[in-house]
């Protein structure tokens, strides 16, 4: 009996010191899940705005291909301009 007395004593005291743990661990979980927060918030945002200039980008090529070809028509119209004149001229 003495023996289970010693045993539950120990026992309890072991509890005791685990309980005197829990408030500053949940201390410490409310600090990371804050700072898990703003991290997933920052990334959310980050992910916004790779998709935004992955737009502008996809956007940006368009204008090139667009000012290429009609830089293109304008420099084939002035090529046959200049052939006709030539075929005018001899």
């Amino acid at each position: 009996m003495a023996e289970e007395i010693v045993k539950l004593a120990n026992l309890n005291e072991t509890l005791e010191d685990e309980v005197k743990v829990v408030p500053e661990l949940t201390k410490k979980m409310r600090e990371i899940d804050h700072k898990y927060n703003a991290v997933l918030q920052m990334y959310g945002e980050k992910a916004e705005e790779v998709t935004e200039l992955r737009l502008d980008i996809q956007e940006i090529k368009e204008m090139y291909r667009q000012q290429i070809e009609d830089l293109l028509k304008k420099t084939l119209t002035v090529i046959e301009g200049v052939v006709l004149l030539l075929m005018m001229v001899l």
